[in-house]
Order: C-alpha cells, then sequence, then structure tokens
C-alpha cells in the first residue's frame, strides 16, 4: 500500500483506497487537484503552498473546469479525499411543505437537481438550467437507493434546511 503524505496532509489517498478506488484514478484525482490549487496549474507538491488565487471569477471557473476534467463520481471523490463537504442532506422539513408534498424525508442527501449534480449549496445556483419548468426533478440518496422526485419549481428551501455534510463519494 503506498501513502503520500503532504505536508499540510490535504489529500487523503488512503481514504479513497478504502473505498476500493483504484490506484491510477487516484493519482489522476491527486494530480488534476495539485494543478488546479495554482492559478497557473503548475503542481505545488515540491513548494511551499501559495495564496489563495483571489479572484473570485478565476477561482469559479478552475473549479468548473476542474469539475468537467474530474467527471462527477472523480469530482465528489476528490472533494472527500480533501475533507471538503460534497453533499446537501436534508436536516429539517416542515410536513406542510411543498418539499414534503413533493416526497422529500429527512436525511435525503441532494444528488441532483434538474441535470447538475450538486455537491455544495451555492452549486444550486447553476442547477435547474435557463428554462424555468413548472417542476424540476431530484435525484436524492435515501437509504442507499437512488430515488427521483419532481418538486415544484423554486420549492426547494421552503420549510425545509439543508445541511452541507462531508460523505463518502458515490462511484460509478
Amino acid at each position: 500500500m503506498r501513502r503520500r503524505r503532504l505536508p499540510e496532509a490535504t489529500f487523503d489517498d488512503m481514504a479513497l483506497e478504502e473505498l476500493a478506488i483504484e490506484a491510477d484514478e487516484i493519482d489522476r484525482i491527486y494530480e488534476l487537484w495539485e494543478a488546479s490549487r495554482t492559478p497557473d496549474g503548475e503542481s505545488t507538491q515540491d513548494q511551499p503552498k501559495q495564496p489563495a488565487a483571489g479572484d473570485a471569477a478565476a477561482d469559479s471557473e478552475r473549479e468548473q473546469q476542474l469539475r468537467l476534467e474530474l467527471g462527477d463520481a472523480g469530482y465528489d471523490a476528490m472533494l472527500y479525499a480533501t475533507g471538503e463537504r460534497n453533499r446537501l442532506v436534508l436536516r429539517t422539513l416542515n410536513d406542510d411543505s411543498p418539499s414534503a408534498r413533493a416526497g422529500l424525508e429527512t436525511g435525503d442527501e441532494l444528488i441532483h437537481y434538474g441535470d447538475w449534480r450538486i455537491y455544495r449549496w451555492e452549486d444550486l445556483k447553476q442547477g435547474g438550467g435557463a428554462e424555468k419548468p413548472e417542476f424540476i426533478p431530484l435525484v436524492v440518496l435515501r437509504q442507499g437507493q437512488l430515488v427521483e422526485i419532481d418538486l415544484p419549481t423554486g420549492w426547494l428551501v421552503v420549510g425545509a434546511t439543508w445541511l452541507e455534510q462531508r460523505r463518502p463519494p458515490l462511484l460509478d
């Protein structure tokens, strides 16, 4: 078993090994993550950690590029390995809320909002697409099973409290 220890211990490859992710995929995830940590894409492995880029637009663009390069499962695994929160979990739900009537339950983990994969709260800003249909399809993880729910558009947060948490990644 290989062990990679960074000074800040910010990428836990052993956590991914425990999930039976292949070594080549772990290396690919690590290399893309490491390259994304600097504005020019150069690795910081043998250099002191550079300060954050600070430009929110540039950071967002790098984040989107990383999501595209890694794909859903790889990006989820990267968030998990770096200790980031990678799931929105329904913490509380009013019984008479639109979300409850649509079928959401406390403990559901939001996976897709429309066609957009959700990892954190800010992902919802991009989810659902430009069109605003009457209902938006959601996919939640409930007790290990993926469940599809059609929710009236705009009602995801009414009568509900969502909490960001770190959970094991969903593997393809």
